[in-house]
């Protein structure tokens, strides 16, 4: 009896317990209504006793008047790196403290609501553009240590390391965040200091001071030349050379020691090596071709040519710098001509493919010398069988060091004067060339505006490094060799390879009448003259191939051509 009875008072204050706490819940919902709860803020904006209405708008006035973190010297809205809040779900979270559906939770939020006060952090949306701001940022912060290195002043000294500085992505991140929560102001940006750790006495122990005190020299039979201690000084590059690499090393890595291993810096090496190959290197030369009796012949001898090895070169280099003679003999090597007498059979180059000409009858002086300095680049080029060629790729370089002066060029909607303008005359007498000879055709792009020099119009093929570009695959199942000749104002490209069996066709009309057999010779189907102002026209016309009399490829050429009053210069 006396067990039940016990039972019965416990339940009875549950039960009371249950009645206090239910009251207090009423009345903190009495009292409070729909409003938050005292002492609650949310990153540090006091709510206590707002509804939400009211607490809505005190929130979005904080976000729209906060200007931002620091960021080293800058200050960054948040927006910048992605980051926006969310109003909303921070005001659900500041409204439900007290409010919990469980009835014990939510009275002792409303007992704590009086004594303690409470900052709830703003939530945040994040989108991708806080990762691509962090990896700009850190694209701009980063740099790398600099070693100690070696110089030579009156004798050779010792430069002190330069450290270098890495952004922490992840702190940097996690500070950018908290201060956007909590509205704060505080610099975000979290770095350490990158060092390399080296010692300068490691260095100055390395015994170098001997090696650089004399010069080295380069010996070829058409010359020398000398590598002096300050140059020698500048090229010494340090390498760690871990020490102890035995099993203990591993187990316990603080008994491994470290020291640095002398080394000559092989890009200086071989920019040095170039420069003197650039002064003793002969070009090969292909064998120059002609037509005799329908075959191709060759009326100048192909040339061997020699060059500098610069792999053999780098290493004598190093051998000399370690030892007492300090000579480093240079190795030449034989580089034979690609098309040579005793070869052409065999690469196929027996026949005169195709022709292609343009003239550039009235160009300035400039212009023509880029036409014949860029043709020139292609003179004795090898196309192999099904290769793709790129004008930009194979054309090189262009500017004062290949040889070209300025001329003008169609670019950013202007016509204006940069090296190798007119280089679009030897473009578009390749892409005929190319025509005429029934290659596929897998880029071509006509000149924003008609030139005097490309006509017929809309045979013309417009190139810019890196875009656009003209590119053509060789198809006849042997090589191509280019060659080329200036006569007058005539340029002319010749392909020299296998014939086939192939009949080329141009014509200004789809059915394919009135066809000539050059596309220099086409007559295009011209329209929309003047619609997009005076000079604008479009040309229009087609490309028939044939085996015999049977048509197997018909190409569409299509150009649209503005106003060149839309391109002042």
């Amino acid at each position: 009896m006396k067990k039940i009875k016990h039972k019965n008072e416990l339940n009875l204050n549950f039960a009371i317990i249950i009645v206090i706490l239910s009251l207090l819940f009423l009345i903190g919902t009495i009292n409070n209504g729909n409003r938050i709860f005292k002492n609650t803020a949310v990153a540090g904006i006091n709510l206590s006793g707002k509804n939400k209405a009211e607490a809505k708008k005190a929130l979005q006035e904080a976000v729209k008047n906060y200007e931002g973190f620091k960021f080293g010297d800058k200050t960054i809205l948040p927006q910048e790196a992605g980051v926006s809040f969310d109003v909303e779900s921070t005001l659900n979270k500041a409204y439900s403290y007290g409010r919990n559906s469980s009835l014990i939770v939510g009275v002792w939020e409303r007992i704590a609501a009086n004594f303690t006060k409470r900052n709830f952090s703003l939530e945040l949306k994040i989108d991708d553009k806080l990762s691509s701001f962090l990896s700009k940022e850190t694209d701009n912060y980063n740099t790398i240590s600099a070693d100690y290195s070696l110089a030579w002043d009156n004798g050779l000294k010792v430069k002190p390391e330069m450290p270098g500085k890495r952004l922490l992505i992840t702190d940097t991140k996690e500070q950018i965040l908290k201060n956007a929560k909590f509205l704060k102001d505080s610099q975000a940006l979290k770095t350490e200091t990158v060092t390399t750790n080296k010692s300068v006495n490691d260095l100055e122990n390395a015994h170098l001071f001997k090696q650089t005190e004399f010069p080295v020299t380069v010996v070829l039979e058409s010359g020398k030349w000398e590598i002096s201690s300050a140059i020698l000084a500048d090229w010494i590059i340090f390498e760690n050379s871990t020490q102890n690499d035995d099993l203990s090393s591993y187990v316990w890595p603080f008994l491994k020691s470290s020291s640095f291993k002398l080394s000559l810096d092989d890009n200086k090496i071989n920019i040095f090596l170039e420069k003197i190959a650039k002064e003793v290197n002969i070009t090969p030369q292909n064998a120059m071709l002609t037509i005799a009796g329908g075959k191709a012949t060759v009326f100048v001898p192909s040339r061997d040519g020699y060059v500098i090895d610069v792999a053999d070169g780098n290493a004598q280099i190093k051998n000399a710098f370690t030892s007492d003679d300090r000579i480093a003999h240079l190795k030449v090597n034989k580089k034979p001509a690609e098309v040579r007498e005793d070869n052409l059979n065999s690469l196929g180059i027996k026949d005169l493919v195709a022709s292609g000409t343009s003239n550039f009858v009235g160009i300035p002086f400039n212009r023509a010398h880029n036409v014949k300095t860029g043709a020139s680049k292609f003179n004795g080029l090898i196309i192999d069988p099904d290769q793709i060629f790129s004008f930009n790729k194979l054309v090189g370089a262009v500017d004062a060091s290949t040889g070209y002066v300025e001329g003008l060029v169609i670019k950013d909607n202007k016509t204006v004067p940069e090296y190798g303008g007119g280089l679009c005359q030897v473009s578009t007498t390749m892409f005929r060339t190319a025509l005429n000879a029934g290659l596929p055709i897998i880029e071509r792009y006509p000149h924003a505006y008609p030139v005097q020099y490309y006509s017929p119009v809309g045979t013309d093929s417009t190139v810019y490094s890196p875009n656009p570009d003209l590119k053509f695959k060789n198809d006849t199942g042997a090589h191509i060799l280019i060659q080329y000749n200036v006569t007058g104002t005539i340029l002319k490209f010749e392909f020299y390879g296998t014939k086939t069996a192939k009949t080329v066709k141009f014509s200004g009309k789809e059915d394919g009448s009135a066809a000539a057999l050059r596309v220099e010779d086409v007559k295009p189907t011209i329209f929309d003259q003047d619609k997009k102002g005076k000079g604008s026209l479009t040309a229009l016309w087609w490309r028939f191939i044939y085996e015999g009399d049977k048509l197997v490829r018909q190409d569409k050429f299509y150009s649209a051509y503005d106003s060149p009053d839309k391109y002042p210069h």
